[in-house]
C-alpha cells in the first residue's frame, strides 16, 4: 500500500472505460506489469461507465481513465454527464485517447477532464504512462475521498 491508500484505509480503485476489448486487455496487462498498487476495473463504453457508477451502493473509483472515441456515448458525452451529477463530478477523469491533438483536447478540458493523455504506441510506453499516472494521482496530489460520495458543495 502507498501512503495514499493507507490514508484512506482501502485499496485505490481506477475505472477504465474503453470500447476496444484489445485495448482493455492491453491496459490490464500493462497495469499488472507496472506494479501500480491500485485495483483496475474496466467497462466497455460510456453508457456502461455511467451504469456502473449509478447502480447503487458501489465503491466509486478514485480515478477514471476514459477513452474519447466510443460508439453510442463518447468520452465527451460521458464528461458532460459526470459534470451534471453532484455525486460524480469530483471524480478525476483522465482522457486516454489515440488522438493526441485536435479540438477534442480543449473540448475535454472544458467539460471537466483533469488530464488528457495520448495512448502510447508500445507496451513499454503504456507501462511507463500508467506508472506516471499512478505516481501523480496517488502519490503527488491529494484527492478527496470518494468512498461514500462527496458532501454537496465541498471538496
Amino acid at each position: 500500500m502507498t501512503e495514499r491508500t493507507e490514508g484512506i484505509g482501502r485499496r485505490v480503485l481506477v475505472l477504465l472505460a474503453d470500447d476496444d476489448e484489445e485495448d482493455r486487455i492491453l491496459v490490464h496487462e500493462a497495469w499488472e506489469a507496472s506494479g501500480v498498487p491500485a485495483e483496475l476495473q474496466s467497462v466497455a463504453g460510456g453508457r456502461e461507465l455511467l451504469d456502473y457508477l449509478l447502480r447503487g451502493p458501489v465503491a466509486l473509483p478514485d480515478l477514471i481513465l476514459l477513452d474519447l472515441d466510443m460508439p453510442g456515448m463518447d468520452g465527451r458525452a460521458v464528461l458532460a454527464e459526470l459534470g451534471a451529477r453532484d455525486e460524480l463530478r469530483r471524480i478525476p477523469v483522465v482522457m486516454f485517447s489515440a488522438r493526441p491533438e485536435g479540438p477534442q483536447v480543449s473540448q475535454c478540458y472544458a467539460l471537466g477532464a483533469r488530464s488528457y493523455v495520448s495512448k502510447p504506441q508500445s507496451f513499454g510506453g503504456l507501462v511507463d504512462v500508467l506508472r506516471g499516472l499512478s505516481e501523480y494521482w496517488f502519490e503527488t496530489v491529494r484527492l478527496p475521498s470518494v468512498a461514500g460520495g462527496f458532501p454537496s458543495g465541498t471538496e
